[in-house]
């Protein structure tokens, strides 16, 4: 089998169109000008099986390229062992991190996906220290579960909010964003956007604040 890299961009965009299926492909079609429709649809009529064969490939590609992942990224990893490996795609959003993973050969996944449990593990244990002590920081509220968040947000005001992801880290926000609701996320983002002054302390108050909320949150259980 080839390389899906190395197929032209009229192939490849061939191919996607070919995955799509005939209905949908046809909508797509649309879009396109005259001339490049017709350059597409001859390069559909001579694509041959080792083409076909690379089909998802080309597929997992554009979707890696619409989710902002470089495939590149994967090469830079072969010669990684497993664990360095599975730190690497922990500092990656879950959604690109699940990506690299399919690309990676079947043993070497199962390996890496040993170490991002046992990592995990490591990572959970600390937290719940952390939280027990109290001395959780706001950014490192990302590495709480996704019920957490949802539970911290029901109960924090959206101005609070405001001003505490002000200093926050990107991720840290994007943590909440995707706990929000759509609408109110995007609005959220307007508004984190806009040139509003808050001090360091405000943002720092509001911090703590929120922290507060989540230790009483978690006595309650």
């Amino acid at each position: 089998m080839g390389d899906a890299h190395f197929l032209s961009g009229k192939k490849k965009a061939a191919l996607f169109l070919l995955s799509l299926g005939k209905d949908t492909s046809r909508k797509v079609m649309e879009y396109l000008d005259k001339d490049s429709a017709a350059t597409i649809m001859e390069v559909m009529k001579n694509l041959d099986a080792e083409d076909i064969s690379m089909m998802d490939h080309v597929c997992d590609d554009i979707v890696c390229e619409i989710q902002g992942y470089d495939p590149e990224l994967l090469s830079g990893l072969k010669d990684d062992d497993p664990e360095t490996i599975a730190r690497k795609l922990s500092h990656l959003p879950p959604e690109k991190a699940s990506l690299v993973m399919r690309k990676l050969p079947e043993r070497l996944r199962a390996e890496v996906s040993r170490k991002v449990a046992s990592m995990d593990r490591d990572a959970n244990s600390a937290l719940k220290v952390k939280i027990k002590n109290r001395t959780l920081t706001f950014d490192e509220m990302n590495m709480l579960d996704d019920d957490s968040i949802r539970h911290i947000l029901s109960e924090v005001e959206f101005m609070q909010l405001d001003k505490a992801l002000r200093t926050a880290s990107a991720e840290t926000r994007e943590k909440f964003f995707r706990n929000m609701h759509p609408h109110l996320a995007e609005e959220l983002r307007d508004i984190l956007e806009q040139d509003r002054t808050v001090s360091f302390m405000e943002s720092e108050q509001a911090q703590k604040e929120i922290l507060d909320i989540l230790f009483m949150i978690l006595s309650r259980k």
